[in-house]
């Protein structure tokens, strides 16, 4: 009985007969044709047909003014039309001309072919535009002036420079600061002769030369540079410390005259002597400026005037040109 209602109950929801339910429940064979055309075929509420217009309601606000409705805004491109332009070969092609147009930011050219989204300038402009770090070698002119007190000469010695400096810079815009370290030998070097003569009164003289070669060595510096830059042209000025090597060595040569005698003069000499080299460690400060150009991706040259002085009396002279790669 139970099953009975549930499946009449059942049915009635459903639009079916009760007889079909009832001949369902006493174990007939299950058709589901029998289902499907009693379904569609049972007495129901037709449904209403096109639109349906609802019962007008008493509404209070029904009498007041309405704004008119807000005209359409055109229609903006959507989101893959800019896609698909930004990415059409068109302005691909344009992206990369512009990147060879611009050339060289921080020392790297930018090859003709180069795809857009790796291009070294594009990738520098979203990164600070970093220069990076360096490594040079260079080769110059020295001069290094030493003011001796009276009755001493005066030193000046000249020669050539070598040597090797690396650094890193940083650009900020059209400026750029770095920091740098150097090492270079000099053959700058001066001859000198001081010359002394004694005369005892009885006739033996003694004269004794000098001769003094005085020269530059090994010259370490440490210091900060900084100006202003465009893609390949950079402008700036220096200030360092130095810590430079002299060196000197003197040799001596004694010659004796004995006249006591003067029909029979008897002369002798003692030397050359030389003395042991003596080596003097300067500390003193620099200053100087130079320009740079680049000439590739990462190689650049340059040319550099430092002056330095150790003290009062004791200055230098640079003027140096060097080639160097940026990494």
């Amino acid at each position: 009985m139970r099953a009975s209602i549930s499946t009449l109950v059942l049915a009635a929801a459903a639009g079916l007969s009760p007889a079909l339910a009832q001949s369902a429940d006493d174990g007939g064979a299950y058709d589901p044709s029998a289902y499907r055309d009693a379904y569609f075929t049972s007495d129901r509420p037709a449904m209403p047909q096109g639109k349906v217009t609802p019962e007008p309601q008493n509404d209070p606000l029904a009498d007041l003014p309405r704004l008119p409705a807000p005209e359409a805004a055109p229609e903006a491109p959507t989101r893959i039309a800019a896609a698909q332009s930004y990415r059409s070969p068109q302005s691909r092609a344009a992206r990369q001309s512009e990147d060879r147009q611009v050339g060289v930011m921080a020392g790297q050219q930018v090859p003709a072919g180069t795809p857009y989204y790796t291009s070294p300038l594009r990738r520098q402009r979203t990164a600070g535009s970093v220069l990076g770090g360096r490594i040079e070698a260079r080769v110059g002119y020295d001069m290094v002036e030493i003011a001796n007190p009276a009755p001493a000469e005066d030193l000046k010695s000249e020669g050539v420079l070598y040597g090797i400096s690396g650094g890193y810079d940083r650009r900020f815009g059209n400026m750029f600061i770095g920091g740098f370290a150097s090492v270079d030998f000099s053959e700058a070097s001066e001859m000198s002769t001081v010359s002394d003569s004694f005369d005892n009164g009885a006739g033996t003289v003694t004269e004794t030369l000098i001769e003094m070669e005085s020269g530059m060595d090994r010259d370490i510096e440490v210091g900060v540079r900084g100006g202003f830059t465009t893609d390949r042209f950079r402008v700036y000025a220096l200030a360092a410390l130095t810590n430079a090597v002299r060196t000197a060595k003197t040799t001596t040569t004694e010659t004796v005259t004995d006249a006591t005698d003067p029909d029979n003069p008897e002369t002798t000499v003692n030397g050359p002597t030389e003395a042991p080299e003596a080596r003097f460690f300067d500390d003193g400060w620099r200053v100087g400026g130079g320009a740079e150009v680049s000439l590739t991706r990462g190689l650049y040259i340059k040319a550099e005037y430092r002056y330095s002085q150790y003290d009062e009396d004791y200055t230098r002279h640079q003027a140096v040109t060097g080639v160097g790669l940026r990494f």
